[in-house]
């Protein structure tokens, strides 16, 4: 191809393209140092409202936030949902251009985005990738629910955690976290932002319907299944209580195997939690169980989880 025919200025206009929506989504990027390190990126939700990934933030005083404009400003915890690992700060300044996420964006494998940071010293920085793996609703390691599952590539560099995560159409899908998933890096999308943030400023946590049993999945034997007539192979047997907790309270004692709760198999940890993310705290719930080689049903209230950083 001679060299008047170059594809070089369409690279170059991509190029531009590029850099001009890491500058317009960054109108909406602070850098936050709450960590002894280095800082975190996080998003302007609203006026005066950042929210940022949970873990990168270790101390609840003398946090300071470098503005879009270069100001600094401080900044108070108002709450940390560790399940979804998304923390919501209050500023001092109500300066700054809240972000607007989309909640339908549509990604798949392949897609093309951009992570948009801020440096300690507030200058922008970009990094990109490709999305990974997509999937349905999903539970983290920590119990949180997400409503869908969004995997990068790879990692994130140091102090983008916490930063928007942005697709080839410019539009801001989520925050991206190192934190929830081991070796690479997810979405926080934007609808469980949306809902983490709801309840972070009107209670400062996010409640969790609790059970307070420590659980192993374990087989039952088959004249077990065939004499009580169970469907499933798989229980999860209770190796320990919490205490004052929910199962003590209604009588639950070590060496019960749970079944089901409200008729909802439990073979595992797993279905155990993601059935009790369906329920609220106070609900009251039926589980069936093997105590003594019989079939027992508890009728329980659940509590919320315990609140930890």
């Amino acid at each position: 191809m001679p060299p008047s025919e170059s594809p070089a200025p369409s690279i170059a206009a991509f190029s531009d393209q590029l850099a001009d929506v890491v500058e317009r989504v960054g109108a909406s990027v602070v850098a936050l140092h709450a960590r002894r390190a280095y800082p975190s990126s996080g998003l302007l939700w609203q006026p005066g409202v950042l929210v940022t990934a949970a873990h990168t933030i270790r101390r609840e005083t003398d946090i300071a936030a470098v503005l879009p404009d270069g100001s600094t400003t401080s900044a108070t915890l108002a709450g940390v949902d560790t399940g979804t690992d998304v923390a919501v700060l209050r500023l001092e300044s109500a300066r700054g251009e809240p972000a607007r996420l989309n909640e339908e964006a549509k990604v798949r494998p392949g897609n093309y985005v951009i992570a948009v940071a801020r440096g300690a010293d507030g200058a922008l920085a970009a990094s990109s990738g490709i999305i990974a793996r997509t999937g349905g609703e999903w539970r983290t390691w920590r119990g949180g629910r997400m409503d869908r599952l969004i995997q990068l590539d790879g990692g994130l560099w140091p102090g983008f955690s916490g930063a928007p995560i942005v697709d080839a159409g410019g539009q801001i899908i989520g925050i991206g976290t190192s934190a929830l998933a081991r070796g690479r890096a997810v979405v926080v999308p934007a609808s469980v932002l949306r809902r983490a943030v709801e309840q972070l400023l009107a209670h400062g946590r996010v409640a969790h319907a609790y059970l307070g049993v420590g659980t192993q999945s374990v087989e039952i034997p088959a004249h077990l299944r065939d004499r009580l007539k169970l469907n499933g192979t798989h229980g999860l047997i209770v190796l320990s209580i919490a205490s004052a907790g929910p199962a003590e309270t209604a009588g639950i004692t070590l060496g019960d195997v749970l079944i089901a709760l409200d008729a909802t198999p439990v073979a595992d940890s797993e279905r155990l939690m993601s059935v009790l993310a369906e329920r609220s705290v106070g609900s009251r719930v039926q589980l069936q169980l093997i105590r003594g080689g019989e079939l027992h049903s508890v009728e329980v209230t659940l509590g919320e989880r315990p609140h930890a950083r």
